[in-house]
């Protein structure tokens, strides 16, 4: 029997075997790029439209040589994909709005200082304001009682509370005098008048003195009764 031919285009016995070019395996470095998972809203960031959404063809950037794709890969540098990386989450708040903020809260709070400020500058005026009138009314009342004072030792003095006093021991030393001799002269009618005059004269004396002595204080009288004795024998009038 005799070997057959090959057909058109199938290499022969010994020859070896090609593959067509279309069918060749790519390259690991050639080989398309996968989709990146799209952007979630957790990073808070731009839109997911920034990112690729299809695969990109590895190869050449300048188009030399046969691709995956159809054309030259775009987009690309180096042979890697570009992809845009979302900034860095700032809690969910850009910082502008932080700062703001920020500055608002400072703001009413050195209102609030200002306006505590002003109500204690104004709570102290008031607090001086009272405390001034107060002291000018106890200097009032010091001078006001230092001046009583002075004049009830004016008082005193010219009321001669002692004075009084013997006034009253002279008169009862008189009518007693009297009264003796108008005893050992054998009690004339002419005599009671006398003696009547001298008693009357002494228990005004003795009214005079305690009515003189009940206008001052106890702590004044330096040693003066309060009131007459009529029980002592030096001012009884006689009795």
């Amino acid at each position: 029997m005799y070997p057959q031919s090959p057909a058109p285009g199938q290499p022969g016995p010994g020859e070896p075997q090609t593959v067509p070019f279309a069918q060749q395996p790519v390259p690991l470095a050639q080989q398309p790029w996968p989709a990146p998972p799209a952007p979630t809203t957790a990073w808070g960031a731009g839109p997911a439209g920034d990112l690729p959404t299809s695969p990109v063809s590895a190869g050449p950037t300048s188009g030399a040589g046969p691709t995956s794709g159809a054309g030259p890969m775009t987009g690309v540098t180096g042979g890697y994909p570009v992809v845009s990386i979302p900034p860095a989450p700032y809690g969910g708040t850009d910082w502008r709005t932080r700062a703001r903020a920020l500055a608002v809260v400072v703001g009413v709070l050195v209102l609030a200082l200002a306006g505590t400020g002003t109500w204690l500058l104004i709570a102290d005026g008031h607090l001086r304001h009272d405390l001034a009138k107060l002291d000018a009314a106890a200097a009032r009342r010091a001078q006001d009682q230092a001046d009583a004072k002075t004049k009830l030792t004016e008082q005193f003095r010219q009321a001669d509370l002692s004075g009084k006093l013997d006034k009253v021991r002279t008169l009862t030393q008189q009518t007693r005098t009297a009264l003796l001799s108008w005893d050992d002269g054998g009690q004339p009618l002419s005599g009671l008048k006398t003696l009547r005059d001298l008693g009357n004269k002494c228990d005004e004396a003795v009214i005079d003195y305690d009515g003189t002595a009940a206008q001052f204080p106890v702590e004044m009288l330096a040693g003066l009764p309060i009131r007459i004795d009529v029980t002592d024998e030096a001012t009884d009038c006689a009795r």
